[in-house]
């Protein structure tokens, strides 16, 4: 496998085993950490606004599973926002995407992981986890 994750199929197997109530709160997990990502990317986006479509083409989109986010800039009507992440040989780079995902990855992946051990801990205690604490 090109993942430098180790025993990555093996994961795979045992998150398709978990209950309901675990995946639900870890895709509410995913989606608040989508969301964030989206609204800092806006407002990074905003400093450097020309015509405010790189602001506008910023999103997210459900991915291939449950468990997947994407977040996207760019498109047919904002092209060149990979240009303003990165630059070119005539323009200074803008970065307002990867900026914020770096500086927030490590709380991201905090809230998923609360999200899986309380849902862990419920199912455990019996209680069937009523209470979406992402």
């Amino acid at each position: 496998m090109a993942s430098g994750v180790q025993n990555l199929d093996r994961l795979k197997r045992k998150i398709a085993q978990l209950p309901p109530v675990a995946r639900e709160r870890a895709a509410v997990a995913l989606n608040k950490n989508a969301d964030e990502l989206v609204s800092a990317q806006k407002q990074l986006a905003e400093v450097h606004r020309r015509s405010g479509a790189t602001v506008d083409s910023i999103h997210k989109e459900p991915g291939d599973t449950d468990l997947r986010v994407r977040v996207v800039a760019g498109g047919p009507s904002a092209y060149w926002a990979i240009y303003e992440e990165f630059g070119t040989v005539k323009m200074p780079a803008k970065p307002f995407f990867l900026p914020p995902y770096r500086e927030m990855q490590q709380r991201f992946a905090r809230r998923v992981k609360t999200a899986w051990r309380k849902a862990v801990q419920d199912i455990a205690s019996g209680n069937s986890g009523a209470g979406n604490d992402a």
